[in-house]
């Protein structure tokens, strides 16, 4: 179950399953020896996903992935911690442009911006 739990929680693009198998894995079917070995690989497989410039469902998921770890597990993220925090709020807030473009050349379409919200909020629940 743990490699299904695993598998799920790397490779969906489903947020909601995403988090809960996170949820599963953060339960006590794990032993504290495995549980430390399972989260740390889970954040090398997610964190390529979760610094990714382009908002998606794959990092959607990942970043909803962590947030349920965290939130049961505080000690999940590891000691990279810190560092992954700062970065991930770091690209959550707006980038100031030097140039002077008008801002209508500057706007994202609809979709993108939606994206990006999602992103954004669920950055937010894992700070």
């Amino acid at each position: 179950i743990v490699s299904v739990l695993c598998e799920l929680c790397c490779k969906s693009k489903d947020m909601e399953l995403g988090k809960l198998a996170a949820q599963g894995l953060s339960t006590a079917i794990l032993v504290p020896a495995v549980r430390e070995r399972t989260f740390e690989m889970l954040l090398s497989k997610l964190a390529p996903h979760v610094q990714s410039d382009k908002p998606s469902s794959i990092q959607h998921c990942a970043l909803a992935v962590l947030g349920a770890l965290a939130k049961r597990e505080p000690t999940a993220l590891g000691a990279s911690r810190h560092a992954l925090l700062t970065k991930l709020c770091n690209s959550a807030l707006p980038s100031v442009d030097s140039d002077d473009a008008p801002m209508a050349d500057k706007a994202l379409p609809a979709p993108d911006v939606s994206a990006r919200c999602v992103s954004q909020l669920l950055v937010i629940k894992l700070l």
